[in-house]
């Protein structure tokens, strides 16, 4: 798992009740292995990582 350019995760964040509709965020990175992201309650993230293999 690469990420993007330096490990840049791209992400869209959705959460109806808040009004934040398929908003890009750029603030996810791969840190080794991992990505961690906290989701705000009743949101749909959406995550764009390169280079897993499944």
């Amino acid at each position: 798992m690469t990420g993007g350019s330096g490990g840049l995760v791209p992400r869209w964040s959705t959460a109806p009740a808040g009004g934040d509709r398929y908003t890009a965020r750029q603030d996810t990175r791969v840190d080794g292995e991992r990505v961690s992201v906290a989701i705000p309650e009743a949101s749909v993230q959406t995550h764009q990582v390169d280079g897993v293999t499944v």
